[in-house]
């Protein structure tokens, strides 16, 4: 084998050896997934009573998770649930809502999920 064909090789070797060792980095968008959002008592309330959501992730046992909740106003809590009062401006029934999960504490401080779209009605 001639220098030139031995240097050649050798970096092709090195290069396929790099490319094994480099792992992308990991997405850090999303600290966790969301796997639903409960309504209780369900999805259908009379305006001016209590409507309750529950926030179930992925990773549920960690603690360091804030959950960010926009209705009519936006909430910072640090538990998987709220309670509102159900309300139906400008007499829509139907309302939207949403929350997203903030890690708080973890390597990944400051990440979130993908905002969940949350709808019920207040009749």
């Amino acid at each position: 084998m001639t220098k030139q064909g031995f240097l050649t090789y050798l970096a092709l070797l090195l290069f396929i050896a790099g490319c094994s060792l480099y792992s992308a980095p990991e997405d850090d968008i999303y600290v966790t997934e969301i796997l639903e959002v409960r309504i209780l008592p369900n999805d259908t309330v009379q305006a001016g009573d209590s409507i309750t959501f529950v926030c179930i992730v992925e990773d549920s046992l960690y603690d360091g998770f804030e959950y960010l909740w926009g209705f009519d106003n936006s909430y910072r809590t640090d538990t998987n649930s709220i309670s509102i009062i159900a309300t139906h401006p400008n007499g829509e029934e139907l309302q939207r809502g949403s929350v997203s999960v903030i890690d708080e504490k973890g390597e990944k401080k400051g990440t979130s999920t993908k905002p969940e779209r949350i709808y019920y009605y207040a009749q």
